[in-house]
């Protein structure tokens, strides 16, 4: 005779525990695996590192302000008679300015750039509107023709022109007049390897 077994039905609720648990074991390696990789290694920036040399940081750091100084070009003249005559310059577009100044300025008849400062206003000479109190200047053009002032040196048997940036210029074809003239504030106009269209003393040399 033969025996059967009988295997007793599974219950639905019996599963539940058993699915939960299957989940949590398939999930947990997923989880684990996210885990170990950053979320924003792909698209964090690079981190940036602050700088504390004080070297750098005096580079980059802007310098100080400095009172402003104002500008005046145009071509120098002497109105008036002495003892009562004013240099003035007159600018490109006709306007006069007149320019005080605690040094000899002998720059009449020249194109010349000042520096200082500027007054605006009517003054009691007719047809200048402002004062220039002078601090420094340069010659710029004599008749039209660009000039260039500094001081005249001698380097061995030649002569060459100081700029006022401390680079030198050589000279070509100087004039007896002015070889005299060492260590003296000059300009020249024209190009300083050609003979000068023209030339002058600004400052004799001390």
């Amino acid at each position: 005779m033969t025996r059967t077994t009988r295997i007793a039905p599974i219950r639905h609720f019996a599963l539940v525990p058993l699915l939960v648990v299957m989940a949590l074991a398939a999930c947990s390696p997923a989880v684990e695996r996210q885990r170990s990789i950053p979320a924003d290694t792909a698209t964090a920036p690079m981190p940036v590192r602050a700088t504390t040399d004080s070297a750098a940081n005096a580079v980059t750091r802007p310098a100080a302000a400095s009172p402003q100084t104002d500008t005046l070009r145009g071509i120098v003249e002497r109105i008036g008679s002495e003892p009562r005559s004013t240099i003035v310059v007159r600018a490109a577009d006709g306007s006069a300015c007149a320019v005080q100044s605690a040094n000899a300025l002998p720059v009449e008849g020249l194109e010349v750039v000042f520096w200082g400062a500027r007054r605006n206003g009517a003054t009691v000479i007719p047809g200048v509107s402002c004062t220039f109190s002078v601090e420094r200047y340069a010659v710029r053009a004599a008749d039209g023709i660009a000039a260039t002032d500094g001081v005249l040196r001698r380097s061995g048997n030649a002569f060459v022109m100081e700029l006022p940036s401390g680079a030198f210029s050589p000279l070509r074809e100087v004039p007896p007049s002015l070889r005299a003239q060492v260590g003296a504030r000059i300009w020249w106009a024209g190009p300083l390897d050609h003979a000068p269209a023209a030339y002058g003393v600004l400052q004799p040399a001390r």
